[in-house]
């Protein structure tokens, strides 16, 4: 009974983590895929972004 029960453990052990990296994989590729196709971003786009966070975080210290 010794064994079967060290090759359960062992197999569900390598379900377990053999099923963490394949479900992270695909979620990997496209954005990689993905990052060739971006554009740069510049001065003026960057600006109003900045502006909006700072707006953002003004609020919440005034609540």
């Amino acid at each position: 009974m010794d064994p079967t029960e060290e090759s359960e453990d062992i197999s569900e052990g390598d379900a377990s983590f053999g099923s963490a990296p394949l479900e992270g994989a695909p979620e990997n590729e496209p954005a990689v895929q993905a990052t060739p196709h971006k554009r740069n971003l510049t001065a003026s786009d960057v600006e109003p972004l900045k502006q909006r966070l700072l707006n953002m975080r003004r609020q919440r210290q005034m609540d």
